[in-house]
C-alpha cells in the first residue's frame, strides 16, 4: 500500500516526515541548501543515526497506458501520450493497475517508439481488460532497503512510500 506525503516546506524551516521503510519507522528531513541551490533529503534512524543524505530528485508522473497486448513472449504497451524516453533505451519501468495482474510490476522494458515499449512475459495473458499506468521511478532509498521504495513526484510535490 502506497503512503503519500505532501511536500509543503514551511518558510525558513526544515520539512520533516516519518516514512516506514522495510517495516521500520525513520525520520526524514528535507532542507534547502543555499550552496547546492536545491533541496536535500536526509534520512535518519530513530536513534539519530544518518542512513543517507542526497539531493532530492523528482520522478515524472505516471503515464496512462492506451493498449496492452501479448505477442511472442512480450507485452506490447502503447501509452496515451509520448512517454519521453529515448527509443532503443532499456529502462526499469513500473507498470501498475492493469488486469490481468501478470502485466504489472517492475519490468525491464525496451523503448520501441515515442509512445510504445515492450517487456518480456512468458505466458500469453491476452489483451489487457483493465489498463493502468507506467512510470519511471527514481527510488531515493535504492540500495538501503530490501523491499521499500521512496519516490518523489515533482509534478504533485508528493513523496510516495511503498511498504
Amino acid at each position: 500500500m502506497t503512503t503519500l506525503i505532501q511536500f509543503n516546506p514551511p518558510p525558513n524551516q526544515v520539512f520533516t516526515f516519518q516514512p516506514e521503510l522495510d517495516r521500520q519507522t525513520y525520520q526524514a528531513s528535507v532542507m534547502w541548501s543555499f550552496f547546492g541551490n536545491r533541496w536535500y533529503l536526509n534520512l535518519y534512524a530513530l536513534d539519530g543515526t544518518l542512513v543517507f543524505s542526497k539531493a532530492l530528485i523528482g520522478s515524472i508522473s505516471a503515464i496512462p497506458i492506451q493498449s496492452l497486448t501479448w505477442a511472442n513472449g512480450y507485452a506490447v504497451a502503447t501509452t496515451e501520450e509520448p512517454h519521453g524516453f529515448n527509443v532503443l533505451d532499456t529502462l526499469a519501468l513500473t507498470v501498475r493497475g492493469c488486469a490481468p495482474v501478470g502485466y504489472n510490476g517492475l519490468v525491464r522494458a525496451l523503448i520501441t517508439k515515442a509512445n510504445e515499449f515492450v517487456y518480456p512475459i512468458q505466458v500469453d495473458l491476452g489483451e489487457a481488460s483493465t489498463l493502468g499506468l507506467v512510470s519511471y521511478n527514481i527510488n531515493l532509498a535504492e540500495g538501503y532497503f530490501a523491499s521499500s521504495t521512496l519516490v518523489f513526484r515533482e509534478a504533485s510535490q508528493q513523496f510516495e512510500v511503498n511498504p
